[in-house]
């Protein structure tokens, strides 16, 4: 039996991935159009004020931190990983052939995130030499499930390195102002920053 902070963590995992999985079904065959994921967006936003200005009943905010770790902002985790997916969308949109590359960002954000957590709470494997946070049991697991997830939208030729540098960013806690950088951000912009330089060069 997993103790109650890992079993938490698995159950929030499993939601990321069920919701990165939505999006790239979304983000690949335009289901709801970008005015209805701006109304959405809006909502989510205007929700997350509301429950970080007031004092809801308690419950709410039990259920809603079942879903995501301890954040300075009460439904930071689900507000930055639909702002994440909602950038991809529209830049998919602005920009046609981009596309892949988005959906490269968002499924390494999707499957490479989530396996690394599980991974490395499931698995009892080495810490990482430089944090002691992560383990290599993660760090490999994200390596293959995000290259896996990647590769069916870019070339493996560019989707190697760019989850390798992708996944040693992200296991190094990168913070700004001793704030910590979220990974819902971090991994689908670097990611995309990443493909389309070597889909330049390549």
């Amino acid at each position: 039996m997993l103790p109650k902070t890992k079993r938490k963590e698995v159950i929030r995992q499993i939601v990321h991935l069920i919701s990165g999985i939505i999006g790239l079904l979304n983000l690949k065959f335009q289901f709801l159009n970008l005015n209805i994921l701006t109304i959405l967006l809006l909502a989510l936003l205007s929700t997350v004020v509301i429950i970080n200005v007031t004092k809801p009943p308690k419950f709410i905010l039990r259920y809603i931190r079942l879903f995501e770790r301890k954040k300075p902002l009460v439904g930071q985790g689900i507000l930055t990983l639909y702002t994440a997916y909602y950038t991809l969308h529209f830049i998919s949109i602005i920009a046609p052939t981009s596309q892949n590359a988005s959906l490269a960002s968002m499924a390494i954000l999707t499957y490479a995130d989530s396996a690394s957590t599980l991974f490395g709470v499931l698995l009892k494997s080495p810490p990482l030499q430089f944090n002691k946070r992560k383990t290599w049991g993660g760090l490999i697991a994200g390596i293959i499930f995000g290259f896996l997830a990647a590769v069916m939208f870019i070339t493996p030729l560019i989707t190697f390195p760019v989850i390798l540098m992708v996944m040693f960013v992200e296991s190094l806690d990168l913070q700004f102002k001793k704030i910590k950088i979220d990974d819902n951000l971090m991994i689908p912009f670097f990611s995309l920053v990443l493909i389309l330089i070597f889909q330049r060069i390549f």
